[in-house]
């Protein structure tokens, strides 16, 4: 097998995986456990690019090679897997396996439960999985909008509802704006260098007019923003925040957890693939490094909006939506620093930080979907008083998943704000106000995530004590084992992650 086909084999496996599905929940006569078997399917798409990218770490002696800074070996002139890629999959086939495993019962419940649901998810796998890997702007089109379709028909997958079907269109709208406005960054690119690939388009910019038609400089200025906005775009980040706090509220919450987690993961490791293939003045020698500052700047709005927006909400996943555009912030940081550096490193801390965001939310929206009961999801902060009461397991995850998202020590969420700050300072002075922007931003982020973790463990008000003693009232377990055990799977994750981060170091 060569080692081309041998890096793409878990993008084969996942395609192959997601049409089999459809074809088992078509031809069985019984309902077969779609669940299980879309988690093992996204498990062993996970294991196969893990045992990937191990082995050719092992061929190579752990030494930088292939294309670019990142190490790998690239597919074609348009994709390459390498080790931003291979990181992304851990926190993408995270999101995944516990989308399938805990969003089976929430669609029983909901009655919304079909099998292109599982099969879905497998296409956004390989849809971020391929966004991922992009190396150029087709690259860059084709992952986007593979990986889009996919979440477009799973934020909308409650088709009798108004509100899911409003948050489909909303960002169905974003996603098609965000893959234009990219597509034309990339087209004028091309006519200033020539050449679609990052390297290509690296080298077009170092000397102006050598590939290209010889157009002044505007025009790659304006490509580099462009492509810039697409990307902000799908990570939701200020001022192209507005669609995410709609979607999230009127998605499926699994669907949310897919959404947020696989975008977020492969978009950025694309983007800090563009970055290192720039170096750290890539508009024509200026000596302004105007890219990283703009990184900068926007990871300080993201982070004033995203914390500060999430104070006035009620509803807990408009509350996740807009902690969502902090995150993004937090991620725009460490790209920042990559951008002004040239920094291969800042690829363990974005590793670190996506897969620490994954494991948090898979925990708050896996114990979020666990304390609803038939008919009703507890979105609303009231809701969740007093839940430790009646499902501890389900409460006690949502509260890790808090947590680790705020950074609290001890759990992976503080080891990945940690580097970001010690990163930032790396830079001296140019570093210290990102560094402050972070830690002020995790300072008021607890303002919103202690309280709904308080309110956790509280007493419950009285009405609903005697709704939860009535005679035909559901349980919010409900018989599932395979809800606990997933929850006790994903809470073991997050503290082997926090308490012994060495474990995962090699494959970060």
């Amino acid at each position: 097998m060569s080692v081309e086909l041998a890096h793409a084999f878990p993008l084969i496996f996942a395609g192959l995986a997601g049409l089999l599905l459809l074809a088992v929940d078509m031809f069985s006569k019984e309902r077969p456990p779609l669940p299980e078997l879309a988690a093992a399917s996204a498990l062993v798409t996970l294991a196969l690019s893990i045992v990937v990218r191990l082995s050719f770490m092992s061929a190579t002696g752990g030494a930088t090679a292939g294309p670019g800074l990142l190490g790998g070996v690239a597919l074609s002139d348009h994709f390459v897997s390498d080790n931003a890629a291979l990181v992304a999959d851990l926190a993408i086939g995270i999101g995944v396996v516990f989308a399938a495993l805990l969003g089976g019962r929430y669609l029983r419940i909901h009655r919304i439960e079909r099998g292109e649901y599982y099969a879905l998810l497998l296409f956004a796998q390989i849809g971020a999985m391929v966004f991922a890997r992009a190396s150029s702007g087709l690259g860059f089109f084709v992952g986007l909008e593979l990986m889009s379709l996919a979440l477009y028909g799973l934020v909308a997958f409650r088709r009798t509802s108004v509100r899911s079907v409003e948050a489909g269109l909303k960002y169905f709208f974003a996603g098609s704006l965000a893959g234009a406005i990219g597509l034309f960054g990339f087209a004028l690119l091309y006519v200033a260098t020539g050449s679609l690939t990052f390297a290509g388009i690296a080298a077009g910019l170092t000397e102006p007019g050598a590939g290209g038609v010889g157009v002044s400089a505007t025009v790659s200025v304006l490509g580099v923003g462009a492509v810039l906005a697409a990307v902000l775009f799908k990570l939701a980040v200020f001022p192209f925040h507005a669609w995410a706090p709609d979607t999230y509220e009127g998605a499926p919450t699994p669907a949310v957890l897919v959404a947020a987690v696989a975008v977020k993961a492969s978009t950025v490791m694309v983007l800090l693939r563009l970055l290192l293939a720039l170096g750290t003045d890539p508009l024509w020698h200026t000596g302004v490094k105007a890219l990283p500052w703009a990184l900068g700047l926007f990871a300080v709005l993201a982070l004033l909006v995203g914390n500060f927006g999430a104070f006035s909400q009620q509803n807990v996943k408009r509350m996740l939506a807009f902690s969502s555009i902090a995150h993004g912030g937090y991620l725009l940081a460490a790209l920042a620093v990559a951008a002004l550096v040239a920094m291969p490193e800042v690829l363990s801390i974005l590793g670190w930080y996506v897969v620490a965001y994954a494991l948090g939310l898979s925990l708050t929206l896996g114990g979020l979907m666990a304390l609803g009961r038939t008919g009703a999801e507890p979105v609303h902060l009231d809701d969740l008083r007093g839940a430790f009461a009646q499902a501890p397991l389900p409460a006690s995850a949502m509260a890790v998943g808090l947590l680790t998202l705020l950074g609290m020590p001890l759990t992976p969420g503080f080891i990945g704000k940690l580097g970001l700050i010690v990163a930032t300072f790396g830079l001296g002075s140019e570093g210290v106000w990102l560094a402050v922007a972070i830690v002020a931003g995790s300072v008021v982020s607890a303002g919103y995530y202690l309280p709904v973790t308080i309110s956790l463990f509280r007493r419950a008000p009285e009405a609903a004590r005697e709704a939860a003693a009535a005679p035909n009232a559901s349980a919010p377990a409900l018989g599932f084992p395979r809800l606990s055990l997933s929850l006790l799977a994903a809470l073991a994750l997050t503290a082997a992650a926090g308490l012994a981060p060495f474990l995962f170091s090699s494959l970060l």
